[in-house]
């Protein structure tokens, strides 16, 4: 059925509403991928690869619906908008979360740094004190 056959049935193609709300939740995961990774700094939610997840099956859903509605609906841009967005959100998830725990055991890193140079001075001053308060000389 072309546009004419649909205009003279008195039809009108309608956008597929899956489609949006797919383009929709595409949008929204990817701001909240840079939300959670610019401003929480280290909290990782379960929403954003949700949201992603639950986006890219409605853009497919809308796609294969939009095929077989025969021209009754649009908004096949709107799908694949939304399926690329919400792959890009997750991706860009999946970095920032590695960048997160990175930074994580970088942290660790440095406390266990700053617990042994505490316990090396310690060390020292009772090295000293045992000595005559003298510190140790760098051949000893």
């Amino acid at each position: 059925m072309n546009e004419t056959e649909k205009v003279e049935q008195g039809q009108k193609a309608k956008i597929s509403e899956l489609a949006m709300v797919s383009l929709a939740l595409g949008v929204i995961g990817f701001v909240e991928v840079f939300v959670v990774a610019l401003f929480v700094r280290g909290m990782l939610t379960l929403t954003g690869p949700l949201i992603g997840v639950i986006g890219i099956a409605l853009g497919v859903e809308a796609l294969v619906k939009i095929h077989r509605s025969k021209g009754l609906l649009k908004g096949r841009i709107f799908a694949i908008c939304g399926i690329l967005t919400c792959i890009l959100g997750q991706m860009l998830g999946i970095y920032f979360a590695g960048a997160i725990v990175m930074y994580g055991h970088e942290v660790v890193w440095r406390q266990m740094c700053r617990g042994n140079l505490q316990e090396l001075g310690i060390a020292i001053k009772h090295y000293a004190n045992d000595n005559d308060n003298k510190y140790p000389t760098a051949d000893k």
